[in-house]
């Protein structure tokens, strides 16, 4: 219900303070703030205790006194009582106006307050209806995201496999596009070697003696196809490509395989080289004249020349040496390719001046990028000269337990893994050999493994560090600034104090590294 009376008090209502003036006056109580207020307690009561058709003067004055402990006064002074009626009347019609009022406000707030719930319900309806809602388009979303996630993967996929395949067909295409722009002249080559061969035979030492104006009409032809020839990069003898046309497939494999390397896709790029070297061909020379060494050789390269894949390239490297060049085949599937070329080759057979039928055979040496790198020629190279040592008429491959020397200590494989993998890739680093001598070797070994966060190995207690994209001196000085001065012994080396990539195969270049950083501190 609220407390009206005291409102009226805020509010200064003339007729309540003019009515507890006329009380205690008439009582003659002092007007302090604890009669006025026990008055207008009073006076509340009166209100709320009493029907409105109860309610009079003489009603109140008993209240009053009863609550003063005063005796009734009503009946001394009418006027009075007549003036209390009258004020104490309209006072109940505004108490009952105001008591009116706020049943009308409390009708109004319930209603409100019904309107809200109906209103609150809708929405609390249309937000759980809206989350329903919203909980199947996030359930779509989410089967959707991981539909276009496979999706992703699946194009990914596919586009690593056209890219793969779009290798191959460039690869396939320069090659074709190379025998069609030679084949030409190969056929014409081909065709005259065996001419060639005759008339050098003829001639003697006039077609290789004679000049361009010599009265000898055939040794200047021979001349003349040997200058087109080379100028093609074709060999004349052999009708197989140049030494010069070597190198440069030889370079542009290597840039494509250490690109691959790098990003992680070294066996999609691997080749192989063939280096092939016909047996005691001094001797034949020596024996026969050079003329039938060179119709030796012809016959060499005309079985060369016709490699089953066509990808395959094969080259005159120079005296009695052929080298094939295998794009995306590892030494071990390039063995039997050399094998097949082995026995083909010794089913030749050339006929001396003399009659004597000749027999030829040739010792193979097989390399791979994947174990060699730059260094693949230079490899293949080892591998022939080891054939020939065993008893020639033999293949042999490339190895790392066979042609390079242990590493100086057992260092962990992985380590050394890491080390070898980044002289493959012809990666700029340096390694640091550390040894701590002072106290506190603990927190000494944790400063340089957060300078030099690339792998790390321990022999004791001497610590092996791998910087990267540095130099030893640029390493020893990044040493310095994260020790600050600690009691160790240090030394570092690089790349650079090692031979060349095409000089040194990666296992054998990192056995050379690991060597002199063990040796630095010994």
């Amino acid at each position: 219900m609220g407390e009206p009376l005291p409102r009226l008090r805020r509010q200064q209502d003339d007729q309540v303070r003019r009515l507890t003036d006329h009380y205690l006056s008439t009582h003659h109580l002092p007007a302090t703030a604890e009669n006025q207020a026990r008055f207008v307690a009073v006076y509340d009561c009166f209100l709320r205790a009493t029907p409105q058709e109860e309610r009079s003067a003489e009603r109140l004055d008993q209240m009053v006194c009863t609550a003063f402990g005063l005796r009734d006064t009503a009946a001394a002074d009418p006027a009075a009582a007549g003036q209390i009626a009258a004020e104490l009347a309209a006072l109940s019609a505004r108490y009952e106006e105001e008591q009116q009022r706020r049943r009308e406000e409390e009708e109004l707030r319930k209603k409100s307050q019904d309107e809200l719930r109906v209103v609150s319900g809708a929405v609390s309806t249309a937000y759980q209806d809206l989350s329903a809602r919203l909980a199947v388009h996030r359930l779509g979303l989410t089967e959707r995201a991981t539909a276009v996630a496979e999706q992703e993967a699946d194009h990914r996929a596919r586009l690593t496999a056209i890219a793969e395949l779009e290798r191959d067909l460039k690869t396939q295409l320069e090659h074709r596009l190379h025998r069609d722009a030679t084949a030409a002249l190969e056929a014409q080559v081909a065709a005259l070697s065996g001419e060639l061969a005759a008339v050098r035979a003829e001639l003697g030492d006039l077609a290789t003696e004679g000049a361009d104006d010599s009265p000898y009409p055939l040794a200047a032809a021979v001349r003349r196809l040997a200058a087109q020839a080379a100028s093609a990069g074709l060999d004349a003898l052999t009708g197989l490509a140049t030494r010069a046309s070597f190198n440069q497939a030889i370079a542009e494999c290597s840039d494509r395989f250490r690109s691959a390397a790098r990003a992680g896709r070294m066996e999609a790029e691997n080749y192989t080289v063939l280096l092939l070297a016909i047996d005691h061909f001094k001797a034949v020379n020596q024996a026969h004249g050079h003329v039938t060494g060179d119709r030796l050789l012809a016959a060499v390269g005309e079985r060369l020349r016709h490699l089953r894949r066509g990808m395959d390239r094969a080259y005159r490297f120079g005296g009695d040496q052929f080298a094939c060049i295998l794009p995306r085949t590892p030494s071990q599937g390039a063995w039997n390719v050399a094998e097949i070329l082995r026995d083909q080759i010794a089913d030749l057979e050339i006929t001396a001046p003399t009659g004597e039928r000749l027999g030829v055979t040739v010792s193979v040496g097989i390399s791979d990028a994947v174990a060699c790198g730059a260094a693949v020629v230079h490899c293949a190279n080892e591998a022939m000269q080891a054939a020939k040592q065993e008893g020639r008429n033999r293949t042999v491959a490339f190895t790392d337990a066979a042609f390079v020397a242990p590493f100086p200590r057992q260092l962990p494989a992985d380590f050394v893994a890491e080390v070898r993998h980044r002289l493959l890739c012809e990666e700029l680093f340096a390694m640091v050999s550390v040894v701590v001598t002072g106290d506190q070797r603990g927190e000494v070994v944790m400063l340089l493994y957060r300078a030099f966060p690339g792998p790390t190995a321990d022999d004791g207690d001497q610590h092996f560090l791998l910087a990267e994209d540095t130099d030893g001196a640029a390493a020893i000085r990044r040493l310095e600034e994260a020790t600050g001065g600690a009691a160790l012994r240090a030394g570092a080396t690089d790349t650079d104090e090692i031979p060349d990539a095409r000089a040194l195969p990666p296992a054998a270049r990192a056995q050379l590294l690991l060597t002199q950083l063990v040796e630095l501190l010994a």
